[in-house]
């Protein structure tokens, strides 16, 4: 047995140290091979950026390689416009800068002179004593006279002075620009045979799993994109308008970046705002100019954050926004500022993979939207850590989600299952499964107040509006008797009256509470597990007993078999039987004429 135990341990061991290793392998291969891997990455997010005009241009009768050629061009000479248009502005920018020098000094005065000794004063006057003693300590140091520099004049011509600091980044730059629009291209055309190369290799005999995969990755990534790009684009239309009308110099310039710097995700806004701000300041000699940009930029920026984008994008991506911001820190560390860009679309496949693939499910649970535990699993946890605020959290999500009366159904009886299971186990001591049962029955209480029908209408009524009498019977303890409790919500008091016996009733007192109250039917209820065995006894006596009455059983369990439990009640002498609340509330309404006659 030991042994047995220690060769376990070893081989979790071995699978543990072979998947650090494989991850540092994999860390390893995407940083010292980034200058291979991201011009395919690079391809890879233009190819899904034009792959919808593509398709639309195919759809109206044009063969693919002139669409692909098409709709290549049409984004070159859309790239080149831009970019030349930029590149203008931002040196007219550069030209400019010197003009302002003026009001800037004026600004700066009039921040020294706001108050005497005031904070910029002080902070100024800090700053020069640290320079002073910097440059006077770094004098005395060294002792020596500050030598005269020279200056050495070239004969050569002014490029070849450049030309060898500046030459390979330009050359780099261009060729790795035409692979990513050769290999976009490329990917344009023939994607169907990548794609199905790509489901051959990693299928590995799973083909329908994989094929869900890649498609579902590529619709994903492919409509974010597009509709990324759309979104972005108007933003910075619509705050380049804006400070255009504000008077604000270079007013394409700084849309063109706030739409750029959109797809860095969280602090690429920031930084575009930054630019036209502090031209702002220095063109402008008043302080409104300023805060108007600042209101042009909150008001976007609310707008686009809790209108625009949940209602294009919806759930586009699927991916978790602090996943999306870790992994925005992780692609920039791995691959600079393209990486930043990247992130999102490579963080999509990520989470595609780990929902489709097994071993990598792992990915699923930590990147993506949806919730890592389900709203069952989720409140029976909150409540075993005794945290009733963050249940009644879950509960409230759950009822503006679902009908009101599915609460019972859909958390609390599983609650109350989980928590017996755990108790027979020995995971759950008897105060936890007291103050899961407390809980449980605030919850119940809280339900009643805000959902439960009006109070039965007293008198005699007409004979339509009579009530029968219904003994409940818990099988066994307190949580039995709260799921009789919820069943006794469930029914509409002026029709039904419903008198539930204590936890753990004998069958004598369960016949006195049938002649006491002149019950017409018996309803035994039993949460499980270990709850059975009780129920079928107390059927088989109250049939043996009783013969005239009607007796209906319930076995709460989402985990058990309906068809099992039903049949072992009705061959104990159960008349009807249910494996849910409403269930059982809806053998009730139509059992109504024939009890009532």
């Amino acid at each position: 047995m030991a042994n047995s135990i220690s060769r376990a341990q070893n081989q979790r061991a071995l699978v543990f140290l072979t998947a650090i290793i494989a991850a540092a392998g994999i860390l390893a291969a995407l940083y010292w091979a980034k200058a291979v891997l991201i011009p395919f990455a690079l391809a890879i997010f233009l190819t899904f950026m034009l792959l919808p005009v593509v398709n639309v241009l195919e759809r109206n009768g044009l063969r693919r390689l002139t669409a692909v050629i098409i709709t290549t061009l049409i984004a070159g000479v859309a790239i080149a416009g831009i970019g030349w248009l930029v590149a203008s502005e931002f040196a007219s920018v550069l030209g400019e800068l010197p003009s302002y020098t003026g009001t800037a000094q004026k600004k700066i005065e009039a921040l020294r002179s706001s108050g005497e000794d005031g904070l910029f004063q002080r902070l100024d006057k800090w700053g020069q004593d640290l320079l002073t003693a910097w440059q006077g300590g770094a004098a005395a140091a060294s002792g020596k006279p500050t030598p005269t520099p020279v200056v050495m004049e070239s004969n050569e011509p002014g490029f070849l002075v450049w030309l060898p600091s500046y030459l390979p980044p330009a050359v780099e730059f261009v060729s790795q620009t035409g692979l990513v629009i050769v290999l976009a291209i490329f990917m344009l055309i023939y994607r169907e045979d990548l794609r199905n190369r790509c489901i051959r290799l990693i299928g590995r005999g799973n083909i329908t799993t994989t094929t869900k995969a890649v498609d579902e990755a590529g619709q994903r990534i492919s409509r974010f994109l597009f509709m990324q790009l759309v979104v972005n684009g108007c933003y910075g239309l619509a705050f380049g308008v804006g400070l255009a009308l504000m008077g604000i110099e270079h007013a394409v310039l700084w849309g063109f970046l706030a739409g750029l710097l959109r797809y860095v995700p969280y602090l690429g806004a920031p930084v575009a705002g930054f630019f036209p701000l502090a031209l702002s300041l220095i063109q402008f000699e008043t302080w409104w100019p300023p805060l108007y940009v600042v209101g042009l930029y909150a008001v976007l920026e609310v707008l686009a954050y809790n209108v625009v984008e949940p209602l294009v994008y919806g759930r586009s991506t699927g991916v978790s926004p602090v996943a999306l911001l870790a992994a925005a820190a992780f692609w920039a560390f791995l691959w600079g500022p393209i990486g930043l860009v990247l992130s999102c679309p490579l963080t999509v496949c990520l989470v595609v993979m780990g929902k489709y693939v097994p071993h990598l499910e792992f990915l699923a649970v930590l990147l993506s939207d949806e919730s890592p535990l389900e709203e069952t699993t989720a409140f029976y946890q909150r409540l075993s850590a005794h945290d009733t605020e963050e249940a009644a959290r879950i509960v409230k999500v759950y009822t503006q989600q679902h009908p009101p009366e599915e609460l019972f159904d859909g958390l609390l009886l599983p609650a109350l299952s989980t928590a017996r299971r755990d108790s027979h186990k020995g995971l759950l001591n008897v105060d936890d499964e007291h103050f899961i049962q407390e809980a449980n029955r605030g919850l119940i209480a809280d339900w009643q107040a805000a959902h439960a029908n009006p109070p039965a209408v007293q008198g005699n009524g007409s004979a339509g509006s009579m009530r029968i009498n219904l003994v409940a019977v818990p099988a066994r303890d307190e949580t039995d008797v709260l799921a009789m409790e919820m069943m006794r919500l469930l029914l509409d008091p002026n029709k039904w009256h419903v008198e539930i016996c204590s936890a753990g009733a004998l069958p004598a007192d369960v016949e006195k509470a049938v002649d006491d109250h002149q019950a017409a039917l018996i309803v035994i209820g039993a949460v499980q597990p270990g709850s059975r065995r009780r129920a079928r006894y107390l059927c088989k006596l109250l049939r043996k007993k009783r013969p005239d009455l009607w007796i209906g059983a319930a076995l709460w369990n989402k985990n058990a078999s309906p068809n099992a439990n039903g049949n072992a009640l009705m061959d104990a002498g159960a008349d009807l039987t249910a494996s849910s609340l409403l269930e059982l509330r809806d053998h009730l309404r139509a059992w109504r004429p024939v009890l009532k006659e």
